[in-house]
């Protein structure tokens, strides 16, 4: 496949042009798989697509920061999340003016590795994945010289909510996104990626209340406080013509749903009543 891949490309193009196309045939492959053979199945499959990564690596003299974007948005995309932050961990600061596109393109690779390394599930990662962050949302005081930038940066705001909830901090995690859903919500109609922050900040504002809702011992405590947040996610899909607002949305409410039987029992409930 590398071979018809060059013959195909020329010696002469940018070999980041090759691995695109060999990272978009991989990534096709493996959610097509997912859908359709075992576990077992998928397990090999990425594992032989790694080392076709491997051999390309080895061949390429030059890497550089486009190149490993690319090379570790495929490793993620085969679930392989030790291997992508290790890519991109190579990527050198490149000491930008705040502003320049250097600049933004550089705080894009350092919240795809904060991701990265989130998604590994790793202590250890975890820890780098949360040293990276506190350095970069800096003083919460805005007149401080230390002032971080992701405090003013959605991207780094919802990344910052989600490692809380890996962290396991969901008060923490449920305040952070909560506020983002205020402050998108007057702006989920100027255009679909407004929308689609919008609704995954909602979606995880949900997440976060239902983690805390499970952990009130008492069980009518718990559901209590899970019919609270059932109505939420009522009104989520009511807003949005009896939907949750899109695919991807509708995807993530409905997987919720089913990993939660005590919050699906309260929707559940609520839906028959509103009939």
């Amino acid at each position: 496949m590398l071979d018809v891949l060059d013959k195909v490309t020329g010696e002469g193009d940018d070999p980041t042009k090759i691995l695109r196309l060999l990272a978009f045939l991989i990534r096709s492959r493996v959610e097509e798989m997912r859908g359709k053979a075992s576990k077992e199945e998928v397990a090999k499959a990425v594992a032989g697509y790694a080392v076709i990564l491997d051999k390309r690596v080895k061949r390429q003299k030059n890497l550089t920061p486009e190149f490993i974007k690319v090379l570790a948005d495929c490793y993620s995309s085969m679930e392989k999340h030790e291997e992508a932050a290790r890519e991109l961990a190579k990527v050198p600061d490149p000491k930008a003016k705040p502003g320049t596109p250097e600049e933004k393109a550089y705080r894009a690779v350092q919240l795809t590795h904060i991701r990265e390394l989130r998604l590994t599930k790793n202590k250890d990662n975890m820890e780098k994945a949360r040293k990276m962050m506190t350095a970069i949302m800096g003083d919460a005081n805005p007149k401080s010289p230390k002032f971080g930038w992701g405090r003013r940066d959605l991207p780094a705001l919802m990344e910052e909510g989600m490692l809380l909830e890996a962290e396991e901090k969901y008060g923490s995690a449920f305040n952070l996104f909560k506020e983002l859903v205020a402050r998108l919500a007057k702006d989920t109609g100027r255009s679909e990626a407004i929308k689609e922050r919008y609704l995954e900040c909602y979606y995880h504002m949900i997440y976060c209340s239902t983690r805390i809702g499970m952990t009130k011992p008492a069980k009518a405590d718990r559901e209590k406080y899970l019919k609270v947040v059932a109505q939420q996610v009522a009104e989520l899909v009511r807003g949005w013509d009896d939907d949750f607002g899109s695919p991807s949305s509708k995807k993530r409410f409905t997987a919720l749903l089913e990993a939660e039987p005590a919050l699906r029992e309260q929707y559940e409930a609520l839906k028959k009543k509103q009939k």
